[in-house]
């Protein structure tokens, strides 16, 4: 009781003397220091065994940092290649560095966590560095760099060689630029397209397989410039069918847009001019019949989206049924037409 009041007392001329020695625990800091101090004491007198708790729980301490110090320094011991060239090796203040075969860096981590990883050839092409990710093309210039903020989540921004800013993407959106800064189109919930003025596209555009305007002289015979694509576009968005031809300009696909979403068909094409696939979209989710063809135009599978009970087919490519799916029973038959079991559990 005569030491608890004794505590007490000191404590509270702490607060509100003025001497250095009892200010140096009137602050907040110094109260705390004072409390753990205080608590310390009392333990140790009301507790008998104190002493021997307190050796016990610094020796098992002791052997944990022990264990984790060691575990570390067997982690890291340097690795080596079966000729002899190393590896791996981590030096005492935790940077580490991994090599191929011939002796080349090939990775490097300092023990802030940045690191380098390289081609071979020392070509650096991915940099991790302040919590902000590089990648480089082999030339070592920088294609993109990723990072992730508080506000805007995912980042990440694509570059065009001369170092002007190809594409951007910030809260699941993503921009695409011209190299001279113009927009190119952007990405909401669909694709807004601009020209290469900054202005929002309007009406019927057309792409070329070249850029000499109508025709151009080869060897002193003229060739003709070919569309490659014809888009339809209202406020900016696609709408309508888009076309694309080959470069030898047979046609390749056919794809109906709404709003900037494919609604209706899409049909792609075989340089013979024969169908290959044809699929059926409403605001750009599969919905209706589905059908595709080998390059022979024999039908090649079948399906329909949105109704389960109508089969889903498949053919070999001499016409042969291959398989058939109603309400989840599926049935096989070989080239011949003989029924035989799932190929697949088979293997």
């Amino acid at each position: 009781m005569f030491i608890f009041n004794y505590f007490n007392f000191f404590l509270l001329i702490s607060l509100v003397s003025d001497y250095t020695i009892f200010r140096l625990f009137s602050t907040v800091s110094g109260l705390i220091v004072w409390s753990l101090i205080w608590i310390t004491f009392q333990v140790w007198i009301l507790t008998p065994n104190f002493k021997n708790l307190l050796i016990t729980f610094l020796s098992r301490m002791w052997l944990k940092i022990w264990f984790l110090v060691n575990r570390e320094r067997k982690n890291n011991k340097p690795t080596f290649y079966p000729n002899g060239q190393i590896k791996r090796e981590v030096d005492k203040y935790g940077n580490q560095k991994e090599y191929y075969e011939n002796g080349e860096l090939k990775y490097t981590r300092d023990k802030k966590g940045n690191s380098k990883e390289y081609l071979p050839g020392s070509i650096l092409y991915r940099e991790f560095k302040n919590g902000i990710s590089y990648n480089y093309d082999i030339d070592g210039i920088l294609e993109e760099k990723s990072w992730h903020d508080k506000k805007d989540g995912s980042v990440s921004i694509g570059y065009y060689q001369s170092g002007k800013i190809k594409w951007k993407t910030k809260n699941g959106k993503r921009k695409d630029y011209y190299e001279n800064g113009q927009l190119v189109s952007e990405m909401k919930h669909v694709l807004i397209h601009y020209d290469s003025d900054g202005k929002v596209k309007n009406g019927v555009y057309t792409e070329y397989s070249n850029s000499f305007g109508q025709y151009c002289q080869i060897n002193k015979k003229k060739r003709e410039d070919i569309p490659i694509t014809k888009s339809i576009f209202k406020n900016g968005l696609l709408c309508g069918t888009q076309t694309t031809w080959y470069d030898t300009g047979e046609l390749e696909s056919e794809i109906q847009y709404k709003n900037g979403l494919r609604h209706g068909f899409q049909k792609h094409y075989n340089q013979n001019g024969l169908l290959t696939d044809l699929t059926n979209f409403k605001y750009d989710n599969l919905s209706g019949i589905s059908r595709s063809w080998f390059s022979n135009g024999v039908m090649e599978f079948e399906c329909f989206y949105g109704d389960n009970s109508f089969p889903s087919r498949q053919w070999h490519e001499n016409g042969q049924l291959y398989s058939e799916k109603i309400n989840n029973i599926e049935k096989f038959w070989d080239e011949s037409g003989n029924e035989i079991e799932n190929p697949i559990c088979n293997l």
